[in-house]
């Protein structure tokens, strides 16, 4: 009789500790995607940074992607 007591005595709290680990394994599952789209977000931040440096280089070495339109030669051609 007096292991079936103390038995009891165990199971109610392992009971409430189950319940608490539950709680604590769902949100360390959040923290982590968390996490992972923190990380996520910092790569497509990264990339951006880069880009946005190699446009401010174009511009630095004069490298303007506009190229002169048929109507622009022509018309600077009579210019002169």
């Amino acid at each position: 009789m007096e292991t079936r007591k103390q038995t009891h005595v165990i199971k109610e709290p392992l009971s409430r500790l189950a319940v608490e680990f539950g709680r604590f394994d769902e949100r360390m599952k959040k923290l982590a995607d968390h996490i992972r789209q923190a990380n996520e977000d910092v790569e497509k931040i990264q990339v951006t940074g880069g880009n946005i440096t190699q446009q401010f280089q174009r511009i630095e070495a004069a490298e303007i992607d506009e190229k002169p339109s048929a109507d622009n030669v022509a018309r600077l051609a009579d210019e002169r």
